[in-house]
């Protein structure tokens, strides 16, 4: 796998962990485009091709359940990783596709789950 023509969209509200995972994702070679909340980022999906998604799920605007949610009516294949600090909200439910990565992260635990979503997303 290339990951340097692998493509991620890094939706999330917080400036400093947004750019925590950009920074963590450049070095590991993807190309990382963000955006600071759901409305933004569906905006950008609609635009743009992507291989992965990371999206935060508690955000202004337009949470990222409900962007996903909107995703999904048009790009039912596109993997996300969800990212939140509130492990016990169960407002929401994950999809085949999707996984979980509860903050605080390590950052081996980011690299591995994004590699394991872009080689299941190969598969």
């Amino acid at each position: 796998m290339n990951q340097s023509s692998k493509r991620i969209l890094v939706v999330e509200d917080e400036a400093s962990v947004r750019g925590l995972i950009d920074r963590i994702l450049r070095r590991e070679g993807y190309a990382i485009e963000t955006a600071s909340d759901g409305q933004e980022g569906l905006e950008k999906l609609r635009a743009d091709d992507y291989d992965l998604v990371i999206s935060d799920i508690v955000m202004p605007r337009m949470k990222g359940t409900e962007m996903v949610r909107e995703l999904r009516k048009e790009n039912e294949a596109l993997p996300v990783i969800f990212v939140t600090g509130y492990p016990q909200d169960d407002s929401f439910s994950l999809g085949d596709r999707d996984k979980l990565l509860l903050k605080p992260f390590k950052q081996q635990d980011l690299n591995d789950m994004v590699h394991d979503a872009l080689m299941d997303d190969c598969a």
